[in-house]
């Protein structure tokens, strides 16, 4: 049976409007919460990040292809991330991005980071794939309810330290989590199932990394450039299938 648009969906949907919903009652809380609230909070939400970053970095570990592991490949990925991250000047651009919305908006003075920040945490991990791919192949869309609740709750939070910008992130969390639910509904069970994937794996593993980057900047420790890093989660897996063809 063919499932509708809708169907497939119908979890990507909810998932995005919940974050709007945690952005705008974090914004309410924004405009009447301290200074140091706001500094705790940050910082709390740098500790879960960084708990979230290791549980997905430590995944790299039980990769392996040939003699190389995963977290070599990660390494290499991470280097060719940098490279065309910088030729491609995405911190700049997306820096600039964030200042032409935050003269639409009225946004603070951390409208980039609040760009960043929520797409590594609601599009890169486990649940986000999985659940899209459960939800666009059977109509299942639990997991991605349990994610729409996780998302709303981190989204009132980063609203209170980063901005409104955070309710942007919903753009490229439609776009990433749909495609990957119609693509599995056309796929139907061919899809299988992508956590026994090692290039998943890879891509989580590398989304882990770049998720502790961004806790260094939340805990203001150290600006890492993240946006630059991005590239590196295309050059996981790809890195990954050719050295399985290499040493496979």
């Amino acid at each position: 049976m063919t499932l509708s648009f809708w169907t497939m969906t119908s979890g990507t949907w909810i998932n995005a409007a919940g974050v709007l919903a945690g952005t705008a009652l974090g914004a309410g809380l924004r405009a009447r919460a301290g200074g140091m609230f706001q500094q705790t909070l940050q910082y709390a939400v740098g500790l879960i990040s960084l708990l979230l970053g290791i549980q997905m970095a430590m995944k790299l570990p039980g990769v392996a292809v040939g003699p190389v592991d995963g977290i070599l490949i990660a390494l290499v990925a991470l280097a060719l991330g940098a490279a065309t991250g910088e030729a491609l000047r995405l911190e700049e651009r997306l820096a600039a991005l964030g200042d032409y919305a935050r003269r639409k908006m009225g946004g603070g003075g951390r409208f980039s980071e609040g760009l960043i920040t929520p797409f590594l945490l609601f599009c890169i991990g486990p649940m986000s794939l999985l659940g899209s791919i459960a939800n666009g192949v059977s109509g299942d869309m639990r997991l991605l309810l349990i994610k729409a609740t996780l998302d709303s709750i981190t989204a009132v939070a980063l609203t209170c330290t980063l901005g409104p910008s955070v309710g942007l992130s919903t753009l490229p969390l439609v776009l990433f989590q749909a495609s990957v639910s119609l693509i599995a509904g056309a796929l139907g069970a061919g899809a299988g199932d992508p956590s026994t994937s090692p290039m998943f794996v890879m891509v989580v593993g590398v989304g882990g990394v770049l998720i502790l980057g961004i806790t260094l900047r939340l805990l203001d420790l150290t600006p890492v450039r993240t946006a630059a890093l991005l590239p590196a989660l295309v050059f996981a897996p790809v890195l990954y299938a050719l050295c399985a063809q290499i040493f496979g």
